[in-house]
């Protein structure tokens, strides 16, 4: 008689994978974010500190990377949520349960992540065209 189950054990291992790669796209998704906003102007502008706004192609980007991740997030807990459905016994679920809490937090990383790079568009955008009095 095993203790815990091999598949329980794969879609353990699996979702651990999932959050890994989702935790990659997270860092891709702020890297070329932040790395857009910080170019260099090639041609002489009115800004003063030599910036640039970031190109739509940045930002679409970054969205979908951050995007892409939350569908990883997604899939990592449907897998541990089936494994935990059909496999119960307690080993198996305390196995199963610190990895669904990551998914969690990293979850509600992504979801910040996500509403501060809106904000900063948004932020951006109304500095670029203030609205008329």
């Amino acid at each position: 008689m095993r203790l815990i189950h091999p598949e329980v054990l794969f879609a353990a291992g699996y979702a651990i994978f999932l959050l890994l790669v989702s935790r990659v796209l997270r860092w891709r998704a702020d890297r070329i974010f932040h790395l857009a906003t910080r170019m260099k102007a090639t041609t002489p502008s009115d800004n003063t500190d030599g910036l640039v706004e970031p190109s739509w192609a940045h930002g679409l980007a970054a969205r979908f990377r951050l995007g892409l991740s939350g569908v990883l997030l997604s899939l990592a807990g449907f897998l541990l949520l089936a494994a935990g459905w059909r496999f119960h016994t307690p080993a198996e679920i305390s196995l199963l349960a610190p990895i669904a809490a990551w998914i969690v937090m990293r979850g509600r990383e992504l979801y910040r992540a996500r509403s501060s790079l809106m904000l900063n568009v948004k932020s951006r955008n109304n500095q670029k065209n203030p609205a008329p009095i």
